[in-house]
């Protein structure tokens, strides 16, 4: 006898055309039942969470990095950030403004990967007479804590804090300590014949508005304007311009120094032109002025002819230095002419 199954029939409720709504006839196989439902499922765990609850990572406690100690030195400016591993010689011109002297030698600290919130050059300090001076360059700031005192610092800001304060980078925090002077340098100097002094010649390394001897600094200054592509450059523009075409002038003096010689440059010699410019940029900084070069004026008369036919004429309105040509209202609506 071979056992044949049965189709399931489900459950059907047929309402009778004579009786009410709620009296229903109702036809089920009674040969086959569901089995309840529990009143509470118990719901498994999926892979995803599984493997969430037991990584590694996740059962590791959080890491976090010891406080890190700097010390600072009076003759140098300490910058902080994200940037490359290797030393940096020199300071962005876009931060001159913020410091008290830009020729100081640099020193870098390279921040770890926790501090994901730092810049590249989050922040530069230096050592004044009065303390510590940190100015910030980096978007996201930092917070200075002394003496249990916390202190919010945005963007372009600059205070002087007391010899030694912590920097949180909100991820990495280092203390900045202030090195003191050495007894030696506090001790009176050995008194000196005034004849021995006024015999000692003076050298021209000593002196920073003299640039190297074997430079011809009106020649480079010239010719990198005339090949920049652009009518008038900036001082920091026109400097970073003529260490990128000439790269051995860096073994004569930093970024800096070439900044204070061709300034001194620009503004002593006929040849260069300057347009002085109004207004401030985003950061709230004054417009730094223009300098483009003058054949005219060159006192070299071969130079200046070779130059002089490819340099770009600059219009009245670049020479003014003033506000745009074209100037609309930005806004919703329509435009009227």
């Amino acid at each position: 006898m071979t056992y044949q199954p049965r189709p399931l029939m489900p459950t059907r409720y047929l309402p009778s055309p004579t009786s009410s709504p709620s009296k229903l006839e109702i036809k089920s196989n009674t040969d086959f039942k569901i089995p309840p439902l529990p009143r509470y499922r118990l719901m498994t765990p999926s892979t995803s969470t599984v493997a969430a609850s037991s990584s590694p990572i996740r059962s590791s406690p959080i890491r976090r990095e010891p406080i890190r100690e700097v010390y600072l030195q009076s003759d140098k400016i300490t910058v902080l950030g994200r940037h490359k591993s290797h030393p940096t010689s020199s300071l962005p011109p876009s931060i001159h403004d913020l410091l008290i002297d830009p020729s100081r030698r640099v020193e870098s600290v390279h921040l770890p990967r926790s501090a994901s919130h730092a810049s590249r050059i989050h922040c530069a300090v230096e050592v004044t007479e009065n303390g510590i001076r940190i100015a910030v360059v980096g978007q996201n700031g930092v917070r200075v804590k002394q003496a249990g005192r916390k202190v919010r610092m945005k963007k372009g800001e600059c205070r002087v804090f007391d010899r030694e304060v912590e920097v949180d980078f909100y991820g990495c925090k280092v203390r900045l300590v202030s090195i003191a002077p050495s007894r030696s340098t506090l001790s009176p100097a050995p008194s000196v014949p005034v004849a021995a002094v006024e015999s000692i010649p003076h050298s021209p390394a000593a002196d920073p508005e003299v640039p190297p001897p074997p430079v011809d600094l009106p020649a480079l200054l010239a010719s990198t304007v005339v090949f920049s592509g652009s009518s008038k450059l900036s001082l920091p523009d026109l400097v970073k311009h003529m260490l990128e075409a000439q790269p051995s002038l860096k073994e004569h003096g930093t970024e800096a120094q070439w900044s204070v010689w061709a300034s001194a440059e620009l503004e002593g010699n006929q040849m260069f032109g300057k347009v002085q410019r109004s207004g401030k940029d985003s950061s709230g900084h004054p417009l730094l002025p223009h300098y483009f070069y003058v054949p005219d004026a060159d006192p070299d008369t071969s130079r200046a002819k070779q130059l002089g036919g490819l340099v770009r004429p600059l219009r009245a309105a670049q020479r003014a230095g003033g506000k745009a040509i074209d100037w609309r209202p930005v806004g919703s609506g329509r435009r009227r002419y």
